[in-house]
């Protein structure tokens, strides 16, 4: 058969004879999602549990806020009974302050849960005045007699928590005839398949992190288990942005997190509050451009109760995409799964099932969870979709 028309590059290419230039290099679409895995690894707070139920104790002062509860009737300046919702903060002797200044003694207490202090008003020469029917009051501290009888001690309760370490696995399959072949690109097919499947491994400890929410379904002659993830954990600080953030609700909303623990805390912004926060920053000095922290670089955002280390997370999709994370990551740990010498650490399995000769069979394993302690060092900023 000849070929009549003028040869061009063409002509091999219907031949395939063309020798095909094709780099070997091979470059990822998403360089590094799992920030949170990163940090929380490389600062040493990777631990290890020694079975699938992680279970550990949260410790508090006993708090010093009490409310009143007397539905929707104030308290004018005479009453000497007190309705409190949690009695079990108060003690005899203690002087506690109202919202109008007004000083009172509590002198006796009835009640096991929600109860009634009998007070004196205007104490230590405060005025009496209106106590509102829900108010929150301070409770300053114990003013004792000199020859008065011990009080009932008042001890705060732990408060246990669960996690758990859940089951991640990858598998990867491959013909030996594919493995056998050569092909283009920086690497043979398995271990590109072996790489991704290590970045996917990461990529779903990270989302448990951040997203998931503990759980365990017991069974015969296999349990299943979830781990507790940091969002999922949050319930004090959440700030609803209004669609448009702003400094100040940016402001109000670091008050809420840094108020337990000082920074530096992360920040684990979805794009629209990253760029919300170049904006606010504009030519102010509230910034430094690049603050490497454990081998992670981030953005170090400056305020009056603390320095937040940015990092721009497009896990923080989909749903997710209108939201900020505020991560204290001294009260979180990652757990692997470890006792008896067996350590179910991340691992690359190779050959797991050699039954079928002409199938590679490799498997990434992992079993882990996520302890984040004390919810309240957290916070979760939501419904920004724009920025002013």
């Amino acid at each position: 058969m000849a070929d009549r028309n003028v040869r061009s590059f063409n002509s091999l290419v219907g031949e395939t004879s063309q020798v095909r230039d094709v780099h070997t290099l091979m470059f990822l679409l998403d360089q590094n999602r799992t920030a949170l895995y990163q940090l929380t690894a490389n600062s040493k707070r990777k631990t290890t549990t020694y079975s699938p139920r992680i279970e550990f104790f949260e410790d508090a002062d006993l708090l010093m806020l009490g409310t009143v509860s007397n539905g929707t009737t104030s308290y004018t300046a005479g009453p000497t009974g007190i309705a409190v919702a949690d009695v079990t903060l108060f003690g005899t002797n203690d002087v506690v302050v109202t919202q109008n200044n007004e000083h009172i003694l509590v002198t006796a207490i009835t009640g096991t849960t929600n109860g009634t202090l009998t007070v004196t008003r205007g104490f230590a020469g405060s005025t009496a005045a209106t106590i509102g029917p829900t108010e929150t009051v301070k409770i300053l501290g114990v003013a004792q007699t000199e020859n008065g009888a011990i009080d009932s001690p008042r001890t705060p309760s732990r408060t246990p928590q669960t996690s758990g370490a859940q089951i991640f696995e990858w598998p990867i399959q491959l013909t030996k005839t594919l493995a056998a072949s050569k092909n283009y690109g920086d690497k043979p097919e398995r271990a590109r398949l072996q790489e991704l499947g290590m970045r996917r491994m990461k990529l779903e400890i990270e989302n448990a992190g951040l997203f998931g929410r503990y759980s365990e379904t017991l069974g015969t002659p296999g349990s299943r288990y979830t781990s507790m993830g940091i969002r999922n954990r949050i319930a004090t600080n959440i700030s609803a942005v209004a669609t448009t953030l702003t400094y100040q609700t940016f402001l109000a909303f670091s008050r809420l997190c840094f108020r337990y623990t000082t920074g530096p805390k992360l920040l684990l912004a979805a794009p629209i509050v990253k760029e919300g926060l170049d904006f606010i920053a504009g030519s102010k000095q509230l910034t430094h451009t690049q603050d490497t922290q454990f081998g992670v670089s981030l953005k170090r955002f400056v305020t009056a109760n603390g320095d937040w280390l940015i990092a721009n997370n497009y896990n923080l999709d989909a749903s997710y995409n209108d939201e900020a994370i505020g991560i204290d990551l001294n009260s979180v740990e990652y757990a692997v799964l470890s006792a008896n010498g067996v350590s179910m650490d991340t691992k690359l399995i190779t050959d797991y099932d050699t039954t079928n000769p002409k199938l590679i069979k490799d498997l990434v394993l992992t079993q882990a969870g996520w302890r984040v302690y004390h919810e309240a060092r957290h916070a979760l900023m939501t419904g920004v979709t724009s920025y002013a």
